[in-house]
């Protein structure tokens, strides 16, 4: 694909409803990052090639500098990880940031073992309060 193509596929894939609703959601929730799954049906289709992907994920970032956009490990297909890059600076500042396998880890660390990272990604970055409320709630069910 040229630039003017990926151009095209760059600006329909963030036209899409729940890219737009994730986008929304970063501005004014208290979330890092949402995940969107690319290879879904309403996103891109299976016949997209991983050199295409990159070059939408690269382009994207260049284009729309408010947000930080990196693929990551998904369940079957690679996934789309959207920061706001203001608040996602802000929190690298206030402290280092925390994800879902630092969750598992501190849980194991307090005798708690679970299947935590067959069901989320473990590069998902959480929030204090998000960190603090799931090992809160894993504490509590496994007293």
């Amino acid at each position: 694909m040229d630039s003017s193509e990926i151009k095209v596929l760059a600006d329909n894939f963030l036209n899409l409803d729940d890219v737009q609703s994730a986008l929304y959601n970063l501005k004014v929730g208290d979330r890092l990052e949402e995940v969107i799954s690319i290879f879904d049906q309403k996103h891109l289709d299976n016949s997209v090639d991983e050199s295409t992907v990159n070059k939408l994920v690269e382009y994207l970032n260049q284009e729309y500098s408010d947000y930080i956009f990196n693929l990551g490990r998904g369940f079957g297909a690679p996934h789309l990880y959207i920061a706001w890059r203001k608040l996602k600076k802000r929190n690298e500042k206030s402290h280092e940031s925390k994800t879902m396998l630092d969750l598992e880890k501190e849980l194991n660390k307090a005798g708690i073992h679970t299947d935590i990272l067959f069901h989320t990604d473990p590069d998902k970055l959480l929030t204090d309060d998000e960190f603090e409320s799931d090992l809160t709630f894993y504490k509590s069910i496994f007293k």
